[in-house]
């Protein structure tokens, strides 16, 4: 079994990553909301596969020498097997050969297996917004979190 990610730069992933997004997301985006964002300046698509089958995905905005993750997901069935761990490496390691020093995310409270993730991959809470996400007539927070890639030299 082999699992790697690979990088994109352009839209031709919108079809993919709208299909991905919506097997992970009770609010799934479409097609065209992806082909706007990969039309975006420093948007950046990661795609996890095992054995040529896509399992996760991580979309990234990279200005300057800050990113911010918009979305990452791990299908349902490839969920708690370090899948979505690996996605992260992978990306940090990318991001970081980029020149990225600072890595953001924001993520609902209410999603405990994310928090739990992105705080065993070193992330730190540095705020929140509050009744940021909405669902089922529940408002949630978003934690803001952020994690040191590398030392840029200046």
């Amino acid at each position: 079994m082999t699992i790697h990610s690979t990088f994109f730069h352009n839209q031709e992933t919108a079809q993919l990553l709208a299909r991905l997004h919506q097997l992970c997301f009770s609010k799934p985006w479409d097609e065209e909301a992806f082909s706007k964002l990969l039309a975006g300046h420093g948007i950046v698509c990661q795609i996890l596969q095992r054995d040529e089958t896509p399992v996760g995905f991580c979309l990234y905005q990279i200005v300057e020498d800050e990113a911010e993750i918009l979305t990452l997901g791990i299908i349902p069935n490839a969920r708690r097997r370090s899948n979505g761990l690996t996605l992260l490496l992978q990306g940090e390691n990318y991001l970081s050969a980029k020149k990225v020093s600072r890595l953001f995310l924001e993520v609902s409270s209410a999603n405990s297996a994310a928090v739990t993730l992105y705080g065993k991959c070193g992330f730190q809470e540095i705020g929140f917004r509050k009744n940021y996400y909405s669902e089922k007539n529940n408002k949630f927070d978003a934690i803001v979190m952020s994690k040191l890639l590398c030392k840029v030299n200046l």
